[in-house]
């Protein structure tokens, strides 16, 4: 099992790993921008990774995130879904915005969760942007008409 989990992974991060190098190259090709403030920098690095975090499926997120969780058995939100629910739901107020244009594009909702993500207390055990990018995938309205 763990010879299975390891291969997995080898095969997720050499996918993960061309998928970013890829999206990076062409947000710096792209752009014109000048050296930027810190803050923008780590924006569009924010970017790069949840472009190539989107790229991927939904099980391939829960498999990266099980890299760092290997003692749980299932989906590695479960534990947090409750939390999730009551940051994200009520953060991003999504019962009444959730048909705002900013929300429609999943790269801008994926910014905005891994926002509220950051700013809340609840820790998890893998980045922000990657189970940003797996809710959104998930689905949000999934999430919150669950409560």
């Amino acid at each position: 099992e763990l010879c299975e989990l390891l291969a997995s992974y080898r095969s997720w991060s050499a996918a993960y790993s061309a998928i970013l190098s890829q999206h990076y190259e062409q947000s710096m090709e792209s752009s014109e921008e000048q050296p930027g403030e810190p803050a923008a920098v780590a924006q569009r690095e924010t970017e790069v990774t949840l472009r190539g975090y989107l790229a991927m499926e939904y099980t391939e997120l829960l498999d990266a995130m099980a890299v760092s969780m290997p003692s749980v058995r299932g989906n590695p939100l479960a534990p947090y879904v409750e939390q999730l629910r009551r940051v994200i739901c009520n953060g991003l107020q999504w019962q009444r915005r959730r048909h705002e244009d900013t929300y429609r594009d999943p790269l801008l909702l994926a910014l905005a969760v891994t926002d509220v993500l950051a700013a809340s207390s609840l820790r998890l055990p893998f980045p922000a942007t990657l189970a940003a990018a797996a809710l959104v995938k998930y689905g949000l309205d999934r999430l919150c008409d669950g409560q």
